[in-house]
Parts: C-alpha cells; structure tokens; sequence
C-alpha cells in the first residue's frame, strides 16, 4: 500500500524551533544535521510501513489510535495517526516535554 505523508503545521513549526534551538542556542550545526537526518529517516521508515511502530502507551492517545516513533539517539519522538492511505505527522517532542497535554 502507498502512503502519503502529511506534516500537519503545527509538526512543521516544532521541527523549525527545534533546529533553530540547536543553531542559535546550542551552536550546533553538526546537532542539526543529525536530528534532521533522524527525521528523514523516520519519515521513510513510515512511507514504507507506519505500523511498525507501537500504539501509544498513554490511554487518551492510543485511544485515538496514535502511535509513537522514537529517535533514540535524540531523545525526541513523533506522533503520529494513519488514516488509511495518510500518514499525519502530529508532532515531534522531547522526551522531557509533557507532549501528551499538547496534543489533547
């Protein structure tokens, strides 16, 4: 089955804010480069199959059927939904971040 990706604004705005904080805060070209690269390679790891990831543990999330990919390395994760043939990129938060009140 193909499947489309869509970044909703919200998920667009973060990654930006993210980056920009590891540029202008942190200094960190070579930071970037890498939390981008995790990103692409979790946005073909969802074109290719988006159930590999798990449900989410928290109940008001899984309840809504969205699921989790983690970017160990970074300490961020995405959440996302599949709807059919979609893909929606909800967000992409740190794992400190109370992610769970901000999608609700």
């Amino acid at each position: 089955m193909a499947y489309s990706l869509i970044i909703t604004d919200r998920a667009e705005e973060q990654l930006d804010n993210i980056v920009f904080y590891m540029l202008d805060s942190l200094r960190s070209r070579q930071g970037a480069v890498h939390f981008l690269n995790c990103v692409d390679d979790i946005y073909e790891r969802l074109l290719d199959n988006p159930y590999q990831f798990p449900i989410s543990n928290d109940g008001f999330l899984c309840s809504k059927g969205y699921r989790e990919a983690i970017m160990v390395e970074m300490q961020y994760k995405m959440i996302f939904k599949v709807d059919d043939e979609n893909i929606f990129i909800l967000g992409i938060f740190h794992d400190r971040e109370n992610y769970i009140d901000k999608i609700k």
